[in-house]
């Protein structure tokens, strides 16, 4: 037909299985694109040595429409550290939340949340040429990034495996 069933625990030339494989490419900085009402987010991880840095890009003004505050808040709720730092520029917001490598799913579901709480409070900020820029983000970057609901999936494979 054309097609390589990935999901097979065929095991390849370097004794790993394709389901190794589609693991370990979550693990390579790939992202998670998380989206409401016309609000992206993308949840990032990166290695840097031993540390494992979580991190969370914003095409938007995440702290002026309280994104940052909501996210700190949640995060503590949740017996996390929070926000550990903020950084913006002209079109793009960068959020760290976490350093230690904490569960990566954990993290994802407390910033769905507080994208959804923000979304639906601010659904009017996102004016036609904040959702221009966000689209050309997302276009831009859409090779280091999964949707939430490929990433959900991949876990639940991942969760069958023995």
């Amino acid at each position: 037909m054309g097609y390589t069933v990935l999901l097979s625990n065929t095991v390849n030339s370097d004794n790993t299985t394709n389901m190794e494989h589609m693991i370990n490419e979550i693990k390579q900085d790939v992202g998670v694109m998380i989206s409401h009402n016309d609000f992206y987010v993308i949840v990032c991880r990166k290695y840097e040595g031993d540390k494992t840095i979580t991190y969370v890009t914003c095409p938007f003004p995440s702290c002026k429409l309280g994104f940052v505050d909501r996210l700190d808040k949640d995060l503590k709720s949740r017996k996390l550290d929070g926000v550990l730092e903020y950084r913006s520029d002209d079109n793009l917001d960068i959020i760290t939340i976490d350093i230690e490598g904490k569960d990566l799913r954990k993290l994802v579901y407390v910033v769905e949340w507080s994208l959804y709480s923000i979304s639906c409070l601010n659904r009017d900020e996102m004016t036609v040429p904040r959702k221009k820029l966000a689209r050309q983000f997302l276009l831009a970057t859409q090779h280091h990034w999964m949707t939430l609901e490929k990433y959900n999936l991949i876990n639940s494979i991942q969760d069958e495996q023995p």
